[in-house]
C-alpha cells in the first residue's frame, strides 16, 4: 500500500505500518494522519531543490573545499541536511539534486 500525496509527501518506511492504525482510531485519512504527525518524507524534487540551495547558500566556503577536491563533504552535506529536516527528505533524491547542484554551482 502507498500512502504518497498530490504534494509529494510520503511516510518513512518505519512509520508507514502505523499509518493505517491511526487512519482506523482517529478516522482521518493517511495524509492528514502524515501530515498532523509529522510522519512524512519529502519527496518534491522543487521543495527538496529549494532546500538544498539553502543550505549551499549558507555553507559557501565548504562548498568551495569541496570544489577543490574534498570530496568526503559531500557525505557530511548529506548528513547536515538530513538532519536539519530531522531526516524527512528523500535520500535518493537528496543525492541526486545535491549532485546536480554542486556541479552547477
Amino acid at each position: 500500500m502507498k500512502f504518497e500525496t498530490s504534494i509529494g509527501l510520503e511516510p518513512t518506511r518505519r512509520t508507514a505500518k502505523n499509518v493505517f492504525e491511526d487512519m482506523l482510531k482517529l478516522e482521518k485519512s493517511a495524509s492528514e494522519v502524515l501530515s498532523e504527525k509529522g510522519l512524512f518524507q519529502i519527496c518534491d524534487k522543487n521543495e527538496i531543490n529549494k532546500i538544498v540551495q539553502e543550505y549551499i547558500n549558507n555553507h559557501t566556503e565548504m562548498v568551495d573545499d569541496y570544489k577543490r577536491g574534498r570530496e568526503k563533504l559531500f557525505s557530511y552535506f548529506i548528513g547536515q541536511i538530513m538532519k536539519e529536516t530531522e531526516g524527512r527528505l528523500n535520500l535518493q533524491t537528496l543525492n541526486k539534486v545535491l549532485r546536480k547542484r554542486l556541479l552547477n554551482e
